[in-house]
């Protein structure tokens, strides 16, 4: 049976049950004289614990979704709910914010910062939100561990696998308790072997957290392993 088969039942969807919430979504931009419609009346929930594919050619649309539903770009039309909350017309200020406490995000290139160790990469968001250095380094610790990671805390980008830079940043994306966690081919850099290491460790913290999760792939072999597939086709959504 797979993975997708055996997980709990999905709560109701919705807004008031959902990690996240986009409906109708609308995107389009300006190319020369003519406007290039991106996204075309989407939309979506992620319920919490839910790992959801998003497939599609290069330039369909993926990323655009991804960061309107992270608060990163605006919606021409349509709106974003994030753990219950409207946040179509949230002021830049209110925007951050929501982003800092419900959405971690996971890109292909880790990102972190290479003078700084794994486990202060991971505490450095928390210590942002205003934790403590004690309490933001415990809670990196403790994710770190999770992720396999306990006997690399010390170790700086650089001294570490690309696998490994990859579960620092998950741990990263998620050390402030994020409810949305999204990514852009988080293991498109990888090797077969390495990527289906860290997919499996994500799929493990999201499960165990009850991390909703919305994750951007052209491997379909891990797309098929989540509990939906959505397919951008034409600037359309549609599940298969």
């Amino acid at each position: 049976m797979s993975e997708a088969a055996t997980q709990r039942e999905r709560p109701a969807a919705g807004p008031a049950s959902a990690a996240v919430t986009l409906e109708r979504i609308n995107k389009s931009y300006r190319e020369g004289s003519a406007r290039l419609e991106i996204l075309k009346d989407v939309s979506l929930n992620v319920q919490p614990g839910e790992i959801v594919a998003l497939v599609g050619p290069s330039g369909s649309g993926k990323t655009t979704l991804l960061q309107i539903a992270g608060l990163l770009d605006r919606a021409d039309t349509g709106a974003v709910w994030i753990a219950g909350k409207q946040c179509t017309n949230m002021g830049d200020a209110e925007r951050t914010r929501t982003r800092r406490d419900h959405v971690g995000f996971i890109y292909q290139f880790h990102y972190l910062l290479p003078e700084f160790s794994a486990i202060e990469n991971v505490a450095l968001p928390q210590r942002i939100a205003g934790k403590a250095k004690d309490v933001s380094e415990g809670h990196a610790a403790e994710l770190l561990g999770r992720l396999g990671l306990a006997a690399r805390l010390q170790h700086r980008p650089g001294e570490l696998s690309g696998g490994e830079r990859q579960r620092v940043a998950i741990a990263r994306a998620v050390a402030n308790g994020a409810s949305l966690l999204l990514g852009d081919e988080p293991t498109g850099n990888l090797d077969h072997r390495t990527s289906e290491q860290v997919f499996a460790a994500m799929l493990n913290l999201v499960r165990a957290d009850r991390v909703a999760a919305l994750i951007a792939t052209h491997n379909l072999e891990l797309a098929s392993r989540m509990d939906r597939i959505l397919t951008i086709q034409d600037g359309a959504l549609v599940e298969q």
